[in-house]
């Protein structure tokens, strides 16, 4: 992207470009759903101690985004619903719901309305874990089908409401965790009702089941798919084992199938969860023997990692292993999504200063992961999921957290900011901000280091200035560089890709303003459902509308200037590209 956008600035700019305006992109407030007062108190307070008013406006904007754009409230049989998107999908992820609200609920004892949201949410997972215990997403419709493509021919025991059923151990203690945390805090015992209770026992009853030891259990999951991670081999059972009391996990919380399916962090995760969930059961129920059975299965679980998951570190010392089988075979690598052995401290699975967990994250950040990667902008663990060569920025951020030294920290803050403006680059100094601040929102604890991470970005990118903003791009790269030559390819551009991420600086690339209106009400959409921008050359010239119907590829586009570009070469262009579509999507019809 920094080299394609290069070529826009330099095209563009000196003419389009405009003063930054820190005017709040956030939705109007009748149309957000969801309002706290507390939060917006928060913001107002964090913001008073922002003494630069970009970073100030960033995190304005991005901190209550959770809540004005993915949560949807109602009742259910009398009692608080709250629906929560995992994002551009409208399912709910019991893993993201959880995670997607915990930086808000050491405000909910300041605001009714906000304890109603946690309710609802804890309500709303609950049913989930009744409807079906092994899966990791579902509908709002708890009657629907899903509707997620990928899913629809998976091979399982797919039940209504759900969107996705791929077993990982996370998706149960995200939610253990989440009650946990919102009991501790206002020690309010309304969600914790007896449907609660045996959404939980169900919960603790599926990790029994799920030690296997009286048979393989009723989950199996077959998927046909490109990616083999996607399915499960033994006919959807997964890889043998020796019973020794860890809990089998299927898939990962990457959503990559296991190898071995003993998945230490997420065994790890399981206790820590189980305890929590055994303080609640105790506390806010008085329910001595549900308490007592997550403190036994913790202990069983526990004693079973020290027996068989710590394995040779190659300098004398032991580690956590990421993967066993029972056997006496074992995986070492780390993948970024957590529960990982990174992040074994940011969900109390280990504490941050624990000899063997600092050992076993050091050894995880480096060569010995075979997915740890190092160049010259960046270093970080990524996974299978993204493939080689890919760094995800959640692992940079675990491991900052991971650190105590301020060098440490800014080393890995600066890491972050260069892997951004490597993919995103070149970016105005308002986008720039933005994109840190993203980075930096779900970690409040950094909020006073942003101003001296920017700052230092902004010494060391390379930059110009074009009508009244700066604009940065990696040191390493030169605008005028002949390899940025566009070639005369047409592509469909999904409305995350970098070229299209920052609205703002696509309008001024452009000259119009693209807008994702999957969330639009249909009478208001101007360019359509999942409308895709159409770029040709070094010019996004329209947007395309792309479905499957009946098997075959149904496409409408539209241009910015009314008219597709005339020649051959845009016709024969597009046409490649829609043959490129229907290769990605597996349809053999023309």
């Amino acid at each position: 992207m920094a080299g394609a956008g290069a070529i826009a600035l330099d095209a563009a700019l000196p003419i389009a470009a405009r003063a930054v305006s820190f005017a709040s992109k956030r939705p109007p407030l009748a149309q957000r759903l969801f309002t706290s007062m507390a939060v917006e108190a928060e913001i107002a307070r964090v913001k008073a101690g922002i003494a630069d008013p970009e970073l100030a406006w960033m995190f304005e904007n991005c901190y209550p985004n959770t809540l004005d754009t993915t949560v949807e409230l109602g009742m259910v049989d009398g009692k608080p619903d709250t629906f929560v998107i995992t994002g551009d999908i409208k399912a709910m992820w019991l893993r993201d719901s959880s995670a997607q609200v915990q930086a808000y609920v050491h405000l909910a004892p300041r605001d009714p309305a906000l304890r109603r949201l946690f309710h609802g949410l804890i309500q709303r997972q609950a049913r989930c874990i009744l409807i079906d215990p092994y899966a990791n997403a579902f509908m709002k419709d708890p009657a629907a089908r899903s509707d997620l493509d990928w899913s629809q021919k998976d091979q399982t025991d797919m039940k209504p409401g759900v969107a996705e059923r791929k077993w990982e151990i996370d998706s149960l203690c995200y939610p253990m965790r989440l009650s946990h945390a919102y009991w501790t805090t206002t020690r309010d015992k309304a969600p914790f009702d007896d449907s609660w209770a045996r959404a939980m026992k169900l919960a603790v009853a599926t990790f029994r089941v799920q030690q296997r030891k009286s048979g393989p259990g009723p989950y199996h999951f077959q998927r046909t798919a490109a990616q083999p991670t996607d399915s499960l081999i033994l006919d959807g059972y997964g890889a043998p084992t020796r019973k020794i009391g860890l809990i089998h996990s299927m898939f990962r919380p990457s959503d990559d199938a296991c190898v071995y399916p003993f998945l230490i962090p997420s065994n790890l995760f399981a206790v820590s969860a189980l305890r929590k969930l055994a303080a609640v059961h105790r506390q806010a129920r008085n329910d001595v023997a549900a308490a007592r059975e997550c403190e036994t299965l913790a202990a069983e679980v526990e004693a079973a990692l020290k027996a068989h998951a710590l394995v040779p570190d190659g300098q004398g010392g032991r580690v956590w292993a990421y993967e066993i089988d029972g056997f006496g075979n074992w995986l070492f690598m780390d993948d970024a999504n957590v529960p990982s052995l990174s992040g074994l401290a940011l969900i109390d699975a280990a504490k941050r200063d624990d000899p063997l967990f600092r050992r076993t994250a050091a050894l995880a950040w480096s060569p010995r992961n075979p997915y740890f990667f190092r160049g010259k902008a960046a270093e970080g663990i990524g996974g299978p999921h993204v493939g080689l060569d890919q760094i995800w920025p959640m692992s940079i951020i675990t491991h900052a957290m991971n650190a105590d030294d301020d060098a440490t920290i800014a080393e890995r803050l600066d890491a972050l900011v260069d892997i951004v403006v490597n993919k995103y680059a070149p970016l105005p100094a308002s986008g720039l901000g933005r994109l840190l601040s993203l980075l930096c929102v779900g970690v409040p604890q950094w909020r006073t280091r942003r101003a001296a991470t920017l700052a230092r970005a902004k010494q060391r990118l390379a930059h110009a200035k074009a009508g009244n903003e700066n604009w940065y791009w990696p040191e390493t790269e030169s605008p005028a560089s002949r390899r940025w030559c566009p070639d005369a390819a047409v592509r469909l551009l999904t409305p995350f890709d970098p070229i299209v991420f920052d609205r703002r600086r696509f309008e001024i690339f452009w000259g119009w303003p693209y807008r994702f209106e999957a969330y639009v009400p249909p009478p208001k959409r101007k360019l359509g459902y999942y409308a895709l921008p159409l770029l040709t050359h070094d010019r996004v010239v329209g947007w395309g509308n792309v479905a499957v119907k009946n098997g075959r590829l149904s496409c409408s586009f539209g241009y910015v200037s009314g008219r597709a570009p005339g020649g051959a070469d845009f016709r024969k262009g597009l046409a490649a590209e829609l043959d490129r579509m229907r290769l990605f999507l597996g349809l053999t019809c023309p």
